[in-house]
């Protein structure tokens, strides 16, 4: 019964959408025809039947309330997901499941020894004995919780989920350099992965024929071909491939039971989930994870949710289908901090009267502020007094700007040179970057901590802190830019309250914990516990999404759902080149020629999260929405490569 259920209702078809004459006739026309090629069955005790004496309709409609039990099951979920997954691949002449990287521990060995003359630590060695169940992992920043992550994998097909694209598209590189001889296993899956990795030649052939000439030098490293590329982005879409990297939407918006979602089911069964850095997620996002975890660890999953951030709330949800392993805390003291009584707009003076100190010391300074608008005034302040080597990066960048940026900061903190990098949350996790002193505004206690986790992060004697050493993290606890709206009131007071309890201390991985556990307490985080488990309270009520559409699931995980957007200033600038790509892409029939231009597009294009571009421009560019999913929103707001985007006003305190 639950291969016919899985058969019939393989098109996601309602019980009334079936008409007797079609179904017999695909029975007898198409079925019973192929009835050969499933010969193979017999030898499983599964029994042909090759005349068409049985009801079917009538089995669909007497059995409808049987179907409501069935459906719920764990073999009809994972039989239909493959069922899913085979018709997916077979369309695309796809391999259902491409061979397992070999060796993976070896690999990991040799990459460590190559790369930075070590080997695995003792807790990564241990991941091996948790192979076999979900564990959730404590771990301060910078310890190696990807390196455990990998041995607890082992031999298994894993999803490695990540908050940011941006910190999705570093860990596939860098699981493509681990791996190197098996990179062409490696998965990269989130909205704009289409753009990631495209052959140099091919990109300026297609430029030849369109017309355009401009250079993007971000493009030298990534040498392959674009029939390869498409070849591995489409079989990551059909989860075949044994590691892949992800954004938390690709996965998880499958709680919501949208049409189809049992083939994120089934192969979530018998993989395993990472879990990676889970702090930046709001709690409506956070429940929707936890729900989903644990519905997949009853069917068969293996999670492992780690984070130098644990709330108390998911230790409590998920401590009963997990082992919540010993902390894993870098005991060499790093972060001396020092709460600053105003605004971060005084950082100028601060910098102003420290400035001969931290330029002959040659000093890597990061200033992190809430929104984008902040941080784009903090850096014309700096402009207004000429401090030189000042620079900045936050997402209100187009691709290719933001992607030279991205790459600068990486390199900046490696000279021996005195440089300022104001930023935003971007860098929190994404970016393996180490400076020396951290000014940032208040936020909650998991966004401080992890913004402390990008001063000192290396481990060596000049990254130690002592208490003859002046602070190297600074918090400033008036007026954050996001009045409230990105990190609640209610968690930012707590925050700054336990901060001023160490004002001037040096502070130990474990106290950083103690503080997560007293701000997200259920008496301290109140609104918080309100909201995630509202969220959770609805998807154990059954909550799904409207008519089973996937659209409705990613709209109630609507901060994951970015559109994307050209300024005007970028259109007015580059109208020729941008217009040429767009008749391309509407014209060209050759599908991977028309990815490349769909590549070329992007990059003049900067992604804002749907509920924050609504209203913000007044049309779409003309082109063909069914070939660039979503169209393309114009957005009437200046635009310049040193400070991006000018933002609007209504988005002010949000991006």
């Amino acid at each position: 019964l639950i291969l016919f259920y899985s058969i019939a209702f393989h098109h996601n078809k309602k019980l009334d959408n079936f008409n007797e004459n079609d179904l017999n006739k695909t029975i007898k026309n198409e079925m019973l025809l192929k009835l050969d090629s499933l010969k193979w069955l017999e030898k499983h005790d599964i029994k042909l039947n090759n005349e068409l004496d049985i009801d079917y309709l009538d089995m669909l409609k007497t059995s409808s309330g049987h179907y409501k039990t069935v459906k719920k099951e764990k073999d009809y979920i994972f039989t239909k997901g493959l069922f899913h997954r085979v018709d997916h691949c077979a369309s695309g002449h796809l391999d259902i499941e491409t061979e397992r990287i070999k060796n993976p521990q070896e690999k990991l060995i040799n990459y460590l020894k190559t790369e930075y003359n070590g080997n695995l630590k003792p807790f990564q060695v241990e991941a091996e004995e948790y192979r076999e169940q979900s564990i959730i992992l404590p771990a301060s920043t910078g310890m190696g919780k990807t390196e455990f992550a990998l041995n607890w994998i082992g031999n298994d097909k894993a999803f490695y989920v990540l908050p940011l694209r941006v910190s999705v598209n570093a860990m596939y590189q860098r699981f493509c350099n681990i791996f190197k001889e098996d990179e062409h296993n490696i998965g990269l899956l989130h909205g704009d992965s289409l753009s990631q990795g495209f052959d140099d030649k091919e990109i300026e052939d297609l430029k030849k024929i369109i017309g355009i000439s401009y250079t993007d030098k971000s493009m030298s490293d990534e040498n392959q071909s674009i029939e390869e590329h498409m070849t591995r982005m489409e079989v990551s879409k059909q989860l075949s491939m044994p590691l892949s990297v992800t954004t938390a939407d690709q996965l998880f918006t499958s709680v919501f039971k949208w049409k189809g979602y049992e083939k994120i089911y089934a192969t979530l069964m018998y993989s395993k989930v990472i879990i990676d850095e889970p702090q930046s997620y709001s709690p409506q996002i956070m429940a929707m994870i936890v729900k989903c975890l644990i519905e997949l660890s009853e069917l068969g999953c293996k999670f492992c949710f780690m984070s130098a951030t644990i709330h108390p709330i998911i230790r409590d949800k998920l401590g009963k289908y997990s082992k919540i392993l010993d902390p894993v805390f870098n005991t060499e003291l790093k972060h001396k901090i020092k709460v600053i009584d105003d605004s971060i707009d005084s950082i100028t003076d601060i910098i102003n009267e420290n400035f001969d100190e931290y330029y002959s010391n040659k000093k890597k300074v990061l200033i992190i502020c809430n929104t984008v608008k902040k941080a784009q005034e903090v850096f014309k302040n700096f402009k207004d007094i000429d401090i030189n080597n000042v620079k900045l990066l936050h997402s209100a960048f187009i691709k290719k700007d933001r992607k030279v940026k991205e790459t600068e900061i990486m390199k900046d903190y490696k000279k021996d040179e005195f440089v300022i990098w104001i930023s935003t949350q971007i860098v929190e996790a994404s970016l393996d970057i180490d400076y020396d002193i951290l000014f940032t505004e208040n936020a909650g206690i998991d966004a401080i901590i992890q913004r402390m986790g990008r001063v000192n992060r290396k481990n060596n004697a000049n990254r130690i802190i002592t208490e003859s050493n002046l602070p190297n993290i600074y918090i400033f606890k008036n007026e954050p830019s996001d009045k409230y709206f990105i990190y609640s009131k209610e968690i930012a007071d707590k925050t700054i309250e336990e901060l001023l309890k160490r004002d001037s201390q040096i502070i130990s991985e474990q106290e950083k914990q103690n503080m997560i556990d007293i701000v997200y307490s259920e008496n301290n985080a109140k609104k918080y516990y309100t909201e995630f488990n509202h969220t959770f309270d609805l998807l154990e009520a059954g909550l799904e999404a409207k008519d089973g559409k996937k659209s409705d699931a990613q709209l109630k995980f609507r901060e994951m759902l970015n559109v994307n957007v050209i300024p005007e200033t970028v259109y007015n600038d580059n109208y020729q080149e941008i217009d040429a790509i767009i008749e391309s892409i509407n014209s060209l029939k050759d599908k991977n020629k028309r990815s490349i231009a769909i590549k070329l597009l992007n990059d003049y294009t900067l992604s804002l999260p749907i509920y924050k571009s609504q209203g913000s421009g007044n049309f779409k560019l003309p082109i063909d929405e069914k070939r660039y999913k979503g169209g393309l929103n114009f957005l009437t707001s200046s635009y310049n490569k040193f400070i991006g985007l000018s933002v609007p006003k209504e988005m002010s305190n949000q991006l």
